[in-house]
């Protein structure tokens, strides 16, 4: 005869002769149940994107104490890391198990991402024409990297300049004057950037 106890507290239990009942059965020494609680398991990182280059992104789960840690890739099941934080995770699907006094737990997944790093060119203005400079446009044109893009350059006077592109994949420069047109950072809506030394000469 099988009993499961689902609470937490001390049992016994009587086994009575069936042909006696009033005289014949014994009382079994009492026995504790405990029954643990599950631990919490879940992901608390919200900032699960990181730019190209960078190392990756570490994974916190909520903290239960004495709790031990097993994150892993969904890919395979491997086990990425036992610290909480995690150590730095690459790219991909991750989920972590909590164990607590023989309990495990395991949360939902979550899904880090590398952002490529953002590029740009700048039109060539060689060809341009000193008398037409009023009317003409230097076109910088973006070839990586998630708008809006934030475009830092030097002009001819080598004064740093700004320039936004918030729709399609190229910008315009003008109000220009003969001299060097250098790109020198471009950075993109994930916050990651790339340093350039592009130029142009007009």
């Amino acid at each position: 005869t099988t009993f499961t106890a689902n609470v937490s507290e001390d049992y016994t239990v009587v086994v009575t002769d069936p042909l006696d009942a009033t005289t014949c059965n014994e009382t079994s020494l009492p026995v504790t149940v405990i029954i643990n609680p599950s631990p919490t398991a879940e992901i608390e990182t919200t900032d699960l994107e990181y730019c190209a280059g960078e190392t990756g992104v570490t994974l916190e789960a909520t903290a239960v104490a004495g709790a031990t840690y097993s994150w892993k890739a969904v890919s395979d099941d491997s086990e990425q890391s036992t610290t909480n934080p995690s150590s730095l995770l690459l790219a991909g699907d991750y989920y972590v198990d909590v164990t607590l006094s023989g309990c495990t737990e395991t949360s939902a997944e979550v899904t880090v991402i590398e952002n490529e790093l953002p590029l740009s060119t700048i039109e060539d203005g060689a060809t341009f024409c000193s008398e037409n400079l009023s009317t003409e446009e230097l076109t910088v044109t973006m070839t990586e990297g998630d708008l809006p893009f934030t475009v830092t350059y030097t002009d001819a006077a080598n004064l740093s300049q700004i320039l936004n592109i918030t729709s399609g994949t190229t910008g315009s420069i003008t109000g220009l004057t003969t001299g060097d047109y250098t790109l020198t950072k471009v950075t993109d809506a994930n916050g990651c950037y790339t340093d350039l030394t592009e130029t142009s000469t007009i």
